[in-house]
């Protein structure tokens, strides 16, 4: 079952913006060998997750922050005979996995890789262990209901992940593109100003790309984006108007 097919439909249901698909991770609490975890992504899902770049490793991070310290599949294997492992299991090119220290221990009993904190294990595929499974979800929605800050953090991290974080020039670009089409002038971002400092809610590092008054005015300590601009403002947190939630 390819349910990328009912996120697309509930997304035009719902009218909200999306751009290009990114992999949403999704911890499964049930205990397989590799092989039946699998057949169960991509049954349920797309398949077991891939963790191939830094941003894969930082999205899969930020997907299942609350499972980073339970062992679980991902979707590397090698054949038997293979020497060295090359591909994942939805048919991306090996990169530059992060392996745990050690490993892969080359083992010709071990063909699986599990994920444990971030870094990667290699074991033998019959043993029983929870696992990770990816969907292609848009990486961030365009939220159209008047809502105030706090409103909208909550709403973002029941129906979805968290408010929006911009740390990279492809998360401005997402962004200014994502709220051209806003009916407020302004979106809600993750941006917030808390005990002396701005910071994102969901914990990513602030970065540089955001210019806000140092220590402005209360109530006037949440962070806005100028719809369709790399314009920032800070703005009254009891405020209402659209924002923008990630996956």
């Amino acid at each position: 079952m390819k349910a990328v097919h009912v996120v697309l439909l509930l997304v035009a249901l719902t009218k909200e913006s999306t751009l290009d698909l990114v992999r949403k991770n999704f911890f499964v609490s049930l205990d397989m060998t590799w092989s039946d975890a699998q057949e169960y992504c991509r049954m349920h899902y797309e398949d077991l997750s891939t963790i191939n770049t830094a941003w894969d490793l930082l999205k899969f991070g930020r997907d299942v922050r609350d499972y980073l310290y339970v062992e679980g599949w991902v979707g590397l294997s090698k054949g038997s005979r293979d020497p060295v492992y090359t591909v994942w299991s939805d048919g991306s090119i090996l990169g530059l996995p992060v392996w745990k220290f050690g490993y892969p221990s080359n083992l010709m009993s071990l063909h699986c890789v599990s994920v444990y904190n971030m870094e990667l294990i290699d074991h033998n595929c019959k043993k029983l262990m929870p696992f990770f499974c990816y969907l292609w979800v848009p990486p961030m929605v365009l939220v159209e209901m008047m809502l105030t800050w706090e409103e909208a953090l909550q709403y973002c991290r029941t129906s979805y992940t968290d408010l929006i974080s911009v740390t990279t020039d492809e998360d401005l670009k997402s962004s200014k593109s994502t709220s051209m089409s806003s009916k407020t002038s302004r979106v809600w971002t993750g941006l917030r100003f808390m005990d002396d400092s701005w910071f994102w809610v969901n914990q990513d590092p602030l970065g540089n790309l955001t210019s806000l008054p140092l220590c402005p005015v209360n109530p006037y300590r949440c962070g806005a984006l100028k719809a369709g601009q790399d314009v920032w403002e800070n703005r009254d947190c009891n405020e209402k108007m659209n924002f923008l939630c990630i996956y």
